[in-house]
């Protein structure tokens, strides 16, 4: 019943539609307003039918129930994948960031701990002072057994040709090197002149070698030895057959 009186009401405007066309050109017809109660009257009609129809009924019951809930957009957490104990709400939010401490470790003023023990540079510039240009370079080489003793080699040319300089000049060196507080067990000289040849040419080579042992120079009265005779102190010594002479 809804749905004829629904139709009948379309119909009924639009005859009142094409009614007022003709009455507009030809100037014939009905009246202006009974061409507008004929409209008004379909109208009513037509929005009755629609009320009664059973589209318009179901309309009306979900309106009187209310409007269904909006779905979210959020993704359902299943309880299963959740902790045990906490809610599907708390595991959705992110959780906080861990706290990063910053731990500082403070060097120990403990005198009992030993000092850090000083570098070859430390022996270089020991040396350096006592030979200044002369001196070439300084090697230390750390024992297998014991790291933290050292084998030094100095490597210099010497002040003067003659044997008694070279020997003092061995002196001064070993006496700044073993100053430094480095644990050395061994020290070595190299002392370089320059050596001609049988065809006549001269280079700078090695001509002496003194060997000096730690404990030895633990011993050695550095202020009352005489440096002009340090091969009688001096554990070894290897020097050119024409240093003898």
């Amino acid at each position: 019943m809804g749905t004829f009186l629904a139709l009948i009401g379309t119909l009924g405007f639009l005859a009142a539609l094409v009614m007022l066309v003709v009455r507009f050109v030809t100037k014939r017809g009905w009246a202006y307003k009974r061409i507008a109660a004929l409209a008004a009257a379909a109208v009513v009609v037509a929005i009755i039918g629609a009320a009664l129809s059973p589209a318009g009924q179901k309309g009306y019951e979900a309106g009187l129930k209310g409007n269904p809930p909006i779905p979210s957009s959020e993704p359902k957490t299943s309880p299963s994948a959740s902790p045990q104990g906490s809610s599907t709400a708390a595991s959705s939010e992110p959780s906080p960031p861990s706290k990063i401490e910053k731990i500082t470790v403070e060097k120990s003023n403990d005198s009992s701990q030993p000092k850090q023990e000083p570098t070859a540079e430390a022996l270089e510039q020991a040396a350096k002072k006592e030979l200044g240009r002369r001196l070439k370079y300084v090697l230390a080489h750390s024992l297998l057994d014991d790291p933290n003793k050292k084998n030094v080699e100095v490597h210099f040319r010497a002040g003067s040709e003659l044997r008694k300089a070279m020997l003092s000049d061995c002196a001064d060196v070993f006496e700044r090197v073993f100053s430094t507080g480095i644990p050395i067990q061994e020290a070595v000289a190299f002392v370089y002149w320059d050596v001609v040849d049988s065809q006549g040419n001269k280079s700078e080579q090695v001509v002496m070698k003194v060997y000096l042992k730690g404990e030895t120079a633990e011993k050695i009265n550095w202020r009352n030895i005489n440096r002009y005779q340090f091969d009688r102190v001096a554990d070894d010594i290897w020097e050119i057959p024409a240093l003898r002479q």
